[in-house]
């Protein structure tokens, strides 16, 4: 089967000779990809929690505004502000648990040294980094159509000087900034992750790059084929080559969309268009037109940018 890395030569640019079973891999038993395995699994655990929290999260702004116009409805505010913030603090730390278990799913994965080992025979790892893009797209999602969250954080950093006098914030000056900086972003998990990789040490950019376009073009394949019956696994195979594509375009000089992208991003895209009713695929082309960094450059083909129009 070869590595990653070998699979990327140019003679094999996009072309898949393995298949990945997401339905039926064998977990593993023993040694450094067991505990990679299990560290990951757990925190992935918790995802539907972060999810329900952020789906269920309503903003504070009716409270908030009676306190702008009267400070004597400020304690009514932060009464309700205070456990909402609390939630955002949550849903913080989980993205910095994701930093700290990302390098461990990307080391195994994109920077292969044996030429016995090979992204087929680490499904489980690549599963779940998989399961970690999935999850990731579905945070933004929400996160991209709740905008009390940007406005809650706001005045609650506003009101920090008040609520430090009146011992009611248990949130550090310093963890507060980090958190506005997240929650600044649109889409702050992805952005947090393309950071994460850009900035990854121990591993080359460009075994990086390998892995994740090797991953994107492996999952497209495998839905091009139609490998799975199961219209849930196909729908989690196109979010996880839409994820690896966003951030290969990220952290690539080059990007994606040139002529000679390591990603068939043509074909990604024809997919993701030919399946939007099948699949509701509608939210990952927008993601790919408006999340990725070089679809716009001179040197993106007009063909490419005319099927994300």
């Amino acid at each position: 089967m070869g590595t990653l890395l070998a699979i990327f030569k140019p003679e094999h640019v996009h072309k898949v000779n393995f298949f990945l079973d997401f339905q039926n891999y064998q977990e593993p038993t023993a040694g450094p990809e067991l505990e990679v395995y299990n560290d990951v699994k757990e925190l992935l655990k918790r995802d539907e929690e972060m999810l329900n929290i952020l789906k269920e999260y309503k903003g504070c702004g009716g409270v908030i505004q009676k306190a702008i116009s009267s400070k004597e409805h400020e304690e009514e505010a932060w009464d309700v502000l205070i456990p909402s913030v609390e939630k955002l603090r949550l849903m913080y730390e989980f993205s910095q648990q994701i930093a700290n278990v990302a390098p461990k799913l990307l080391g195994p994965l994109c920077n292969v040294v044996d030429e016995e080992q090979s992204l087929v025979n680490k499904t489980a790892l690549a599963k779940l980094l998989c399961d970690l893009f999935n999850f990731i797209l579905d945070f933004d999602d929400k996160k991209m159509i709740n905008p009390h969250i940007q406005n809650d954080f706001s005045f609650f950093r506003r009101s920090m000087p008040k609520l430090k006098n009146s011992n009611r914030n248990t949130i550090p000056e310093d963890i507060a900034n980090r958190m506005s900086l997240f929650y600044a972003y649109p889409t702050p998990m992805m952005y947090m992750l393309t950071q994460l990789v850009k900035d990854q040490q121990g591993i080359p950019k460009e075994a990086v790059v390998a892995g994740l376009s090797q991953l994107a073009n492996v999952c497209l394949d495998m839905v091009e084929k139609g490998m799975f019956e199961s219209k849930d696994t196909n729908v989690f195979c196109l979010r996880a080559m839409t994820a690896a594509i966003i951030l290969v375009d990220h952290i690539s000089d080059e990007g994606v969309f040139l002529r000679k992208s390591p990603i068939n991003i043509k074909n990604a895209i024809i997919t993701l268009r030919d399946k939007q009713e099948i699949f509701g695929t509608g939210g990952l082309l927008n993601a790919l037109k408006y999340t990725t960094k070089h679809l716009n450059d001179q040197e993106t083909p007009s063909t490419i940018k005319n099927l994300l129009t």
